[in-house]
């Protein structure tokens, strides 16, 4: 139980050097890791300071947004120059630069789908992409009859119609 205080003392000590690192991007799981930090502490204090942490978790991913532009940005080591002084492409280096890149957007796509996540829409249509048409039917007497459509409501009083 001592142990468990001490590092609570820790992370409310350096808590806000901390929310400075999420902030930037760092993970949180890895900032924990770096200072010795019990995750099961440092998420109870995040949970108790929730609207700071929600702050710096905004910031960090968009830092990580970012980020994923520096990335794909940074050609510097794409080529290298072998034994015969021939520039050859490191496909090794592309490789891993795309990886990384592309596991910050499957991230981003899930912490922020509104922001970064893919955008799907249902479209429904009739024959030949015409509209919709739906026809409702009531069985009456053994045979199908149409439902004549309800009046429209009339206004509240005090309300003017055009």
């Amino acid at each position: 139980m001592a142990a468990v205080a001490k590092s609570r003392d820790s992370i409310l000590a350096g808590w806000d050097k901390a929310l400075a690192e999420i902030a930037d991007g760092k993970p949180p799981f890895k900032l924990c890791k770096e200072r010795g930090w019990p995750w099961a502490t440092f998420s109870a204090v995040a949970d108790e300071r929730a609207d700071a942490y929600a702050r710096a978790r905004d910031s960090g991913w968009k830092a990580i947004a970012d980020e994923c532009l520096s990335i794909s940005d940074d050609g510097s080591n794409d080529t290298y120059t072998d034994e015969d002084g021939r520039t050859k492409t490191d496909h090794d280096v592309i490789a891993r630069s795309r990886l990384r890149v592309d596991t910050r957007k499957w991230l981003l796509s899930k912490m922020l789908p509104k922001v970064y996540g893919d955008r799907t829409a249902l479209e429904v249509a009739g024959p030949d992409g015409g509209p919709l048409v739906l026809q409702l039917s009531k069985a009456f007497a053994g045979a199908a009859a149409p439902v004549a459509a309800a009046p429209a409501p009339s206004a509240p009083p005090g309300t003017v119609t055009p």
